[in-house]
C-alpha cells in the first residue's frame, strides 16, 4: 500500500510540474472509453456492479492517451467504489452542450453522493469527502485528484455534482472535436 501511495504521490508531483501536454496525438475518446469500460467490467461483476456506456459520440481531442486513459479509469474506478451494489456505473461522453468545440465525458454512479459543501474541494489531492468515502473504503484521496490535472493538462476542466435520485456524476469537459453521428 506504502509504494502505492508513493507511486500516486509521484505521478501527481510530475503532473503538477509539467506546464503542457506530454503528447500531441489524436485521441478517439469513444475508443478510450469503451477501452476504459471494458476493463472496469471485469472489476464491477467482482463486486456485484455494472458499467455501462449510455452514449457515445465520435469525438477527437489532442494530448496523450496514455494521461487521458489514467484520468478517465482513475474516475471510474471511484464511482465503482462508491456505486450501490446491484447498480451500475453509468458512462456517456456527449458534444457540449454550454461550450462549442468541446466534448464532455459524464460518468455517474448510484452510490451516496457527496456531502454539498465538499464538492469543491474533491478533486484536491487527499481529500475523501464524508464517511462512506474516507480511507477505509480504500484510496488515499489521490486518484481524482491526478485525473484532474490530466484534463487541465488538455486545456480541460472537471466538475462533480449530486445526482439528484442518488449517487455522483463527474464531468470530464475537453476541448475537442466531434462528428454529427452518435449512438445510443
Amino acid at each position: 500500500r506504502l509504494t502505492e501511495l508513493v507511486g500516486q504521490v509521484l505521478s501527481l508531483t510530475r503532473m503538477e510540474s509539467a506546464d503542457k501536454r506530454t503528447a500531441d496525438e489524436d485521441v478517439n475518446l469513444a475508443d478510450l472509453l469503451e477501452t476504459v469500460a471494458a476493463d472496469a467490467r471485469f472489476e464491477a461483476r467482482e463486486r456485484n456492479r455494472n458499467v455501462a456506456i449510455t452514449n457515445t459520440t465520435p469525438a477527437l481531442v489532442t494530448g496523450s492517451s496514455e494521461l487521458l486513459h489514467r484520468a478517465l479509469e482513475n474516475v471510474v474506478r471511484n464511482a465503482l467504489r462508491y456505486t450501490d451494489e446491484g447498480t451500475t456505473v453509468e458512462l456517456a461522453l456527449d458534444a457540449d452542450t454550454q461550450r462549442a468545440g468541446w466534448v464532455v465525458i459524464r460518468v455517474c454512479d448510484h452510490g451516496p453522493g457527496v456531502a454539498a459543501e465538499a464538492l469543491p474541494d474533491l478533486f484536491k489531492p487527499f481529500v475523501r469527502a464524508g464517511t462512506a468515502r474516507d480511507r477505509d473504503s480504500g484510496g488515499y484521496g489521490l486518484g481524482l485528484a491526478i485525473a484532474d490535472r490530466a484534463v487541465r493538462l488538455h486545456g480541460g476542466t472537471m466538475s462533480a455534482k449530486n445526482r439528484p435520485d442518488r449517487g455522483l456524476c463527474v464531468a470530464i469537459h475537453l476541448p475537442g472535436q466531434t462528428q454529427a453521428n452518435s449512438r445510443q
